[in-house]
Parts: C-alpha cells; sequence; structure tokens
C-alpha cells in the first residue's frame, strides 16, 4: 500500500483522454501533469489522495482502495490486479524455483499447515508463546491429516524466497504471530535467523535422521 501511494503520489501514472474525463466528472481528485513525451497519447496523473473507488470505465488503470481488496480477495501477492511487477531478479528468482519445485505436490492446504506451524514456533522462540502452546498448536493439525513436516527442501532457499514476498514493510517481512492461541499480532521484527530456525523446525532431513 506505502508503495503504491508513494508511487501515484510522485510519480503518477498514464491515463488515456476518456478516463480522465470520467475521473473528472466523478470528482476525483487528481493532478493532470501532461504527456511525458511528444509521442505519447496519455497523460501523467498523480493523486495528492488515494481514492475509495473510482467509477471509471477503466478501473484497472486508476489506484484505488478497491483494487486492493481485490488483491486480497484473489490471493494475488504479487499484486499484479495493482499494477506491480516482479523485478527481473525476483522473475528469475522465482522462475528457478518453479522449475526446481514442479514435481512438488503439497496443496495449498496442506502449506498453510506447515505456515502455521512456523509462525507458531517463531512466536514461541519470540517468548510470546509458551512450548505447551506451540505443541498444541503443531499436534492440532495431525488428527486432520495435515503435514507438520516437509521434505525436499532447501531451507535456505526458502528464506530467499520468502524475503521476495510482497507483504512487506520497507525491508521488514510482516508476520502473524500468536500472543496465545486465538490471539494473532503483526510483527514486523523477525529476523532472518528466526525464518530460518522455523523452516529447519518443519523441514524433515531423511539423511540426518538416518
Amino acid at each position: 500500500l506505502k508503495t503504491s501511494i508513494k508511487f501515484w503520489h510522485d510519480r503518477g501514472g498514464a491515463l488515456d483522454e476518456e478516463t480522465i474525463r470520467e475521473l473528472e466528472e466523478a470528482g476525483v481528485q487528481f493532478e493532470n501533469r501532461g504527456k511525458k513525451c511528444k509521442t505519447s497519447t496519455k497523460d501523467v496523473c498523480t493523486f495528492e489522495d488515494y481514492p475509495d473507488e473510482a467509477a471509471v470505465t477503466k478501473f484497472k488503470d486508476v489506484p484505488s482502495y478497491k483494487r486492493m481488496c481485490v488483491c486480497i480477495i484473489k490471493n494475488d501477492y504479487l499484486c499484479k490486479y495493482m499494477g506491480f511487477a516482479p523485478t527481473k531478479a525476483e522473475a528469475m528468482r522465482r522462475s528457478a524455483a518453479i522449475e526446481k519445485y514442479k514435481n512438488f505436490t503439497m496443496s495449498h492446504g496442506e502449506c498453510v499447515a506447515l505456515g502455521c506451524i512456523a509462525a507458531a514456533y517463531i512466536s514461541w522462540k519470540k517468548d510470546i508463546l509458551s512450548m505447551e502452546e506451540y505443541y498444541e498448536i503443531r499436534d492440532m493439525f495431525v488428527p486432520f491429516y495435515l503435514p507438520i513436516t516437509v521434505e525436499g527442501i532447501d531451507p535456505q532457499e526458502v528464506l530467499t524466497l520468502t524475503k521476495s514476498d510482497k507483504k512487506k514493510d520497507g525491508d521488514h517481512i510482516k508476520f502473524v504471530l500468536l500472543k496465545k492461541i486465538g490471539k494473532a499480532v503483526i510483527d514486523t521484527t523477525v529476523t532472518d535467523e528466526e525464518i530460518l530456525a522455523a523452516i529447519k523446525e518443519i523441514y524433515f532431513d531423511e539423511e540426518a535422521n538416518d
């Protein structure tokens, strides 16, 4: 959100004449800075305030909290619906990971279960959740036939991919941790060492256990 607001406030985006006219008719406050170059057919527009909704035909071209809500509903973690695109390095890293784990067979729900366990582990190690509560959370997945460990991953690589997540506050990743069962908090102080320790907690290394 901060990145998008800053972009549309400082740099702005290119909008066509029809969209600009519709924004004016709808009473949306914005500044038309004109064309970026002589060959451009669109004007660069900036927004002082992020509108709740832009009642225009091409609403995907205009920033709004409605577009943000659509990203959340669609689980659009790359925020493509907001107009974001991964950097070249992020795209290459993602492609390499997809190729490496193309035979990965865990479902989304199974991965969510592992994520819950990892987050609970971090909460325990940060002394905001008791050891007993951590193991209660971990073990509750077993009766539902959900995994509590995963094989065939590279913990360091998972850490690197986690740090490229769009759900960040500056250089910090937003984690949902637990103060107790049923009481969640957002934490941006989780270190690389804590993330890596949590990944290793759910990682089952068959060779190390022989």
